[in-house]
């Protein structure tokens, strides 16, 4: 109606600024226009009283319901793809199972139920305890004795002299040794103390307050088996959860740790290595790594790069599973990211290098009924993101604990391999004629 009353106006002013121009040819075409737009308006006014009644007699009618019956399979978990990994893909056992699911927050899911009093009152302590205990190696001085880390502190130090103009031996040493403090403070803050003590700990602290933030943490129990069949092939698996809250560090974790599964190493920003909780994370399997590898645009760190590189090839030596975010950062919008390849081409160059003959990857989803972080809304408005530190660790926590977040949906994709992964690639047509690959 609007649109018809403005087209009027228009009609009525464009009429009278016309003087005695009924037969010129600018008057016929505006008339034209003019009608054109009006039999447009028309149009749509139409088409919204169309739908404003099929809105009314859809609330104003009685529903019909019509009973369909579930079906008792789907697929238990997303597949690998046909084309890139086949072999993986027909490795399954079966694509449909039955649905059950288990709230990895309930005792009662694992055959945890306690007999007797005591038994009773100390549930979650016996089950905590009861955990299978892993072999952590310790990697640290292996790193820092690596020839790659002592050939990057080499250069670096050279490249320093070079810019500075020092030529003395007796300069040459120094800088050389300020780097050589410079990596190993690197390393010291970067590397993981995963613990078979404080994932007990920790994991009956989260038994007893998770509850209180969420309903459920639900994963299909055939998931878990899967996981199980995939460790028995002795390769290192390396979990790909996408990132939407902090939570998904503790959920994946958590899940690992109640079903008797090796927890791995995982990758977490060099912002949350904050006064005690840094602490609390490296004994969960978090080393942490820094967004912005290079200080200085165009000009690389190569200290850093090497460290990096060297410890995770060390690791994955080492037997260590290993779990990233293959986006890189957490999504703003609750939307996929666009994923990126740099932690994940450590392990193509340490395939394609012999180091690693092969490794299993498993992308995970964790899905929250509502996201814990308050800052979520905030950032989407273009707020600048807030520093964590100490305080606001606690007023998060805080915070948390005196709301309710609703379920939690925890899958993990079929494991596929990375060998078979890379040769795909490298049969590509579009990664011939002499082009490395990089992913």
């Amino acid at each position: 109606m609007v649109n018809i009353m403005s087209t009027k106006i228009y009609e009525a002013y464009d009429s009278g600024s016309v003087k005695q121009g009924s037969s010129s040819l600018h008057h016929q075409l505006t008339q034209i226009q003019l009608k054109k737009r009006e039999k447009l308006a028309m149009t749509k006014e139409t088409a919204l009283a169309a739908v404003d009644t099929a809105m009314y007699n859809t609330k104003s009618t009685e529903w019909i319901t019509k009973h369909f019956s579930a079906p008792e399979k789907r697929p238990v978990t997303g597949m690998s793809c046909m084309k890139c990994t086949p072999t993986s893909r027909k490795s399954a056992q079966s694509s449909e199972r039955p649905l059950p699911g288990i709230n990895i927050l309930s005792l009662e899911a694992f055959n945890k139920q306690p007999k007797g009093f005591i038994a009773g009152a100390f549930a979650t302590i016996l089950h905590c305890a009861s955990f299978p205990s892993h072999n952590f190696p310790y990697i640290y001085n292996s790193v820092i004795q690596d020839v790659a880390v002592q050939d990057a502190i080499r250069q670096t130090a050279d490249e320093m002299a070079t810019e500075l103009g020092i030529t003395d031996q007796r300069g040459l040493q120094m800088l050389y040794t300020n780097n050589k403090n410079r990596a190993v403070k690197i390393l010291t803050r970067m590397h993981s103390k995963l613990s078979n003590m404080v994932l007990r700990i920790v994991t009956w602290v989260l038994n007893k307050t998770l509850p209180n933030l969420y309903t459920s943490m639900t994963i299909p129990v055939h998931q878990i088996e899967m996981l199980r069949e995939a460790s028995k092939k002795g390769l290192p698996i390396i979990y790909l959860p996408l990132h939407r809250s902090h939570i998904d560090y503790i959920a994946v974790t958590l899940t690992l740790c109640q079903s008797g599964l090796r927890s791995p190493l995982v990758a977490a920003g060099a912002n949350l290595n904050i006064p005690f909780f840094g602490r609390v994370l490296q004994g969960l399997g978090a080393f942490f790594i820094k967004r912005r590898i290079d200080p200085v645009s165009g000009k690389k760190d190569k200290i850093y790069r090497a460290l990096l590189h060297t410890y995770m090839t060390h690791c994955i030596e080492a037997g260590h599973h290993f779990e990233f975010f293959i986006e890189g950062g957490r999504t703003r919008s609750g939307k996929p990211c666009m994923p990126k390849g740099g932690l994940l081409s450590v392990f193509v160059d340490a395939y394609l290098s012999g180091v690693l003959e092969d490794a299993l990857l498993v992308p995970v989803s964790v899905n929250y009924e509502k996201i814990v972080e308050g800052s979520f809304v905030r950032e989407l408005t273009g707020e600048p993101k807030k520093p964590e530190t100490f305080v606001g660790a606690i007023k998060g926590i805080w915070k948390a604990l005196t709301d309710k977040y609703g379920m939690v949906r925890i899958d993990f994709n079929q494991p596929f391999s990375l060998h078979e992964l890379v040769r795909s690639f490298q049969g590509n047509k579009n990664l011939q004629n002499g082009r490395s690959l990089h992913v």
